[in-house]
């Protein structure tokens, strides 16, 4: 299934960071001797598992996006791309030892064949790492998502009676903005933002960093004493707090 949305490789891009953090979360676990990067996108991510010694196969169903990381990381042993289908998944049986797909299964039409896909690859006991937007935060209307490049988006209940048709589930978080964030009442509302002069200078540089993001995020700096947007480790990871997150990440384990 095709699908258009894409993480703009740029640091100083608001999800950018956000998305990098999922990566950086996977060091924690044992991602064994080869792994799958289900919708790899630009790379980066894919690029960042394989510096922890594993081999990584990075897996879109763009090919000018495939050929593009192709050129990128061609001096990487430990690093190979393909194009392919994240509902259509035509590898054998018990080939990897960890897959990865973020922000994917909202895109879906099938999510159960892409499910049953990833429990049949997986080695025993393997691991499937999956994020995706919180329906609860997000909020479809009627069940039509305000994303026009998503499917349907999961409240975690959802998420998990899904996941749990497939895998035993092992881990739930909500990524959420940690509260070092210096502008964090912007990034996670808090009540009466609206009283707050500030709040409308950040929603001015916001704007601004559409067209020139270096000085929107300088500005930023200067007069909040940080970044315009969160940085990747001021995205942090909660048990408790799925509720208020922004994205769900799930920890699962083939049975």
């Amino acid at each position: 299934m095709e699908f258009l949305e894409r993480i703009a490789v740029t640091e100083l891009d608001p999800w950018f960071q956000e998305h990098i953090a999922r990566y950086h979360k996977l060091l924690e676990y044992k991602l064994g001797s080869y792994v799958l990067d289900i919708a790899c996108g630009s790379g980066y991510g894919t690029k960042f598992i394989s510096e922890s010694g594993s081999k990584v196969l990075g897996v879109d169903q763009s090919s000018s996006t495939i050929m593009d990381n192709i050129r990128k990381f061609s001096n990487n042993s430990n690093l190979a791309f393909q194009s392919g289908d994240a509902e259509k998944l035509t590898f054998a049986q018990n080939s990897f030892s960890s897959v990865v797909s973020f922000e994917t299964i909202e895109h879906l039409t099938n999510p159960e064949e892409f499910l049953k896909g990833v429990r049949d690859i997986l080695q025993s006991d393997g691991l499937f790492f999956v994020s995706t937007p919180n329906a609860l935060i997000t909020k479809p209307i009627n069940g039509i998502p305000s994303n026009p490049y998503h499917v349907k988006e999961y409240t975690p209940d959802e998420l998990l009676l899904l996941l749990s048709s497939f895998f035993r589930v092992l881990e739930v978080y909500g990524q959420i903005v940690s509260k070092d964030f210096k502008v964090n009442y912007y990034w996670n509302p808090e009540p009466f933002r609206r009283f707050k002069p500030k709040y409308y200078l950040w929603a001015m540089l916001n704007r601004i960093s559409r067209y020139a993001p270096i000085t929107a995020h300088r500005i930023s700096k200067r007069i909040f004493k940080s970044s315009l947007y969160p940085e990747a480790e001021q995205w942090v990871f909660s048990d408790t707090d799925l509720s208020s997150a922004h994205d769900l990440f799930v920890v699962c384990q083939k049975i």
